[in-house]
């Protein structure tokens, strides 16, 4: 953002407003930008950047509110570093992946090949994968994904892992090994499929666009957006070059043209989701109508439809100028109305009611999924009045105390800050209740580690 206001200028005075609205003010600074760095070597020095819509851009926050660490209250406070604030909340590992850690070895072993001859490990594996993440991702069917498993166990001798059909099924096998916590075997199975797939860095078809997906899939599943946003990319460029958002099917076959529909939305889901998480900017644009949602994937259109409220949510909340804090809050409520009616829909449409109970079973993961991503969208909505809040209440004012005084009197902010903060407490709720109830969902760290940062930094 831009155009700091100038702390040694005397402001205009400001004609009276309603207690009850938002106060019209350009210095306050509600997004920050963060940039992490560790080095890995004496000439090696790596830095991401998280916007301010992602988790890391939070911890900055709480990082600070808890050292008492002071910073200026204005839009000056763009980019912040954060390495202190990883290694207090122990997060390192999960902004930075392996890279963290340069002693851990990245080799494939082949103490644990045997494994892949264990046809019943693998088979529990890869159904794990076909009754949670492949709801996400169903871009061949699952009897399609059963049958290529079973030809890999008639002939074990002869099939190639660096055959792209091969690579698939190894990858969501991994995925179900992650999720079954039976690490050795996903470890394996993802480095084995990994050589497989970077031998294919220049093949442009479906299977090669369904690659990045998957590795981005078991990444998600570990709680490593970093590592899945860079393979969603790989992904993305895949998909432009074998020209998916153009909606042309190449052999005019509906099986084909359904294939090519589905992995172009599945990858525009994720993309959108990682993204916002991250607080970077999307590589796709939405097609709208010039790749027709196939109206028999529900489940999916449920998720396009709100992975676009992401989109603009990012776009009208965290990535535009705002002139006034009655612009956001309007801006905010407004989209917050649009997601309530989104809500309304999906009860109609696939039955899914975002205020109710987690149920059992694939139909009880799906839904853990689109109540995790909808709470988490409004979170994301009114976030910045709570960093605004906790900015107000710290020990050391950081702005005029006239200021900070009428500020703390607009009963509009607590409301704005409650907004963001029952979202959250569903969050927390909903996922362990899936958790006890439903032996399909886990447990996520990413997920539940922002929402609980949350709750705490609001009280």
């Amino acid at each position: 953002s831009s155009g700091a206001s100038n702390p040694d200028e005397t402001p205009a005075p400001a004609a009276p407003e309603p207690r009850d609205k938002p106060r019209d003010d350009n210095s306050w600074g509600f997004h920050v930008h963060s940039v992490a760095a560790i080095t890995t070597s004496p000439s090696s020095i790596i830095q991401l950047h998280y916007g301010p819509s992602s988790n890391f851009s939070m911890l900055h926050s709480i990082y600070r509110l808890i050292t008492g660490i002071q910073t200026p209250l204005t839009r000056r406070e763009e980019v912040a570093q954060v390495g202190p604030g990883l290694d207090l909340f122990q997060n390192r590992q999960l902004f930075f992946g392996d890279l963290a850690d340069g002693s851990k070895s990245t080799m494939v072993s082949s103490d644990y090949s045997a494994m892949f001859l264990d046809k019943e490990l693998c088979g529990r594996a890869l159904e794990r994968y076909l009754s949670t993440f492949w709801h996400l991702l169903p871009i061949l069917t699952k009897e399609d994904f059963r049958r290529r498993a079973d030809m890999l166990y008639a002939s074990p001798g002869l099939f190639s892992f660096d055959a792209p059909d091969v690579v698939v099924v190894l990858l969501a096998m991994a995925i179900g090994a992650s999720i079954l916590e039976e690490e050795a075997m996903a470890q394996f199975l993802f480095q084995r499929a990994s050589q497989g797939a970077d031998k294919l860095d220049e093949l442009v078809n479906i299977q090669a666009i369904h690659i990045p997906l998957l590795q981005a899939q078991f990444q998600l599943e570990r709680s490593r957006p970093h590592s899945a946003f860079l393979y969603v990319g790989v992904a993305s460029r895949k998909a432009v070059a074998a020209g998916l958002h153009r909606g042309i099917s190449i052999r005019g076959q509906m099986r084909d043209c359904l294939q090519r529909r589905l992995t172009f939305w599945s990858l525009f889901i994720m993309e959108t989701w990682v993204c916002f998480c991250l607080g970077r900017p999307t590589s796709i644009s939405d097609p709208g109508g010039g790749v027709p949602v196939p109206h028999e994937e529900k489940f999916i259109l449920a998720l396009v439809r709100l992975a676009r409220f992401m989109s603009k949510c990012a776009a009208r909340i965290y990535n535009q100028h705002h002139e006034s804090l009655l612009h956001m809050w309007n801006a905010a409520t407004e989209l917050r109305h649009e997601l309530q009616a989104y809500a309304e829909e999906q009860l109609l449409d696939i039955h899914i009611d975002v205020q109710g109970e987690p149920g059992a079973g694939e139909c009880g993961f799906c839904k853990t999924i689109i109540v995790s991503m909808y709470n988490h969208v409004q979170l994301l909505m009114f976030r910045p009045f709570l960093v605004l809040r906790g900015k107000l209440r710290a020990p050391a004012p950081q702005v005029g105390a006239e200021s900070c005084d009428k500020l703390r009197e607009l009963t509009w902010l607590d409301t704005a800050c409650e907004y963001c903060l029952e979202p959250a407490r569903q969050i927390i709720k909903y996922i362990n209740k899936s958790c006890e109830i439903n032996d399909l969902c886990k447990v996520r760290p990413f997920e539940l580690r922002s929402s609980r940062g949350l709750t705490k930094y609001g009280t």
